[in-house]
């Protein structure tokens, strides 16, 4: 990120909340605010896309469409709660993961389909709504032993525990609301 002058890193277009920086160890703390800002995200989502006059405009130039975005949301954030139920049903299981190439390459082809397209955002964010309810229910019904409960993805280094993927899902979740909050306040 750039430099507002400050030495503090301003916000980017790509990165306006910055890029998602985890601590070193993962409090209960760290965790009750992360499942805090997942359950905020719905209505968060909700207020700032009534904002949207152009659902199918970019965020920023080269970028998704509002309408992307949104569901790129409801479908990320139900694979996150679908691997969090999967931690906590079996011992350290393996789960195939999509490097970030792969993954860029699979959602800009789900972003292109016709029925990205044809999916209304109130659609999507019900959808975002419902996934994040019965995320955050699972999430507050977690103790310290079954947050540290883990999933193997082999491409990387080290299991990814139900606590981390919490807070990366916080930070990505207000990540892209926070560029849907900008690309509305500049069109």
């Amino acid at each position: 990120m750039a430099s507002d002058g400050t030495g503090e890193a301003a916000p980017s277009a790509v990165y306006p909340i910055g890029r998602l920086e985890l601590p070193t160890v993962i409090t209960g703390a760290h965790v009750v605010a992360a499942v805090d800002a997942l359950a905020a995200q719905p209505e968060r989502l909700r207020r700032v896309l009534a904002g949207v006059d152009d659902a199918d405009r970019p965020i920023r130039p080269g970028a998704w469409t509002t309408r992307q975005v949104v569901v790129h949301l409801a479908d990320s954030h139900g694979l996150a709660l679908t691997r969090t139920q999967v931690a906590l049903c079996g011992a350290d299981m393996d789960i195939a993961a999509l490097d970030g190439m792969v993954h860029a390459r699979l959602y800009a082809c789900i972003a292109k389909r016709p029925d990205v397209a044809a999916t209304a955002v109130q659609e999507a964010s019900d959808v975002f709504d419902l996934v994040q309810r019965r995320w955050v229910r699972l999430l507050r019904s977690l103790d310290d032993a079954q947050r540290s409960r883990s999933w193997t993805v082999p491409q990387y280094r080290g299991p990814r525990t139900i606590a981390r993927i919490t807070l990366a899902y916080a930070w990505h979740g207000d990540h892209h609301i926070a560029q849907i909050e900008r690309s509305a306040a500049t069109a």
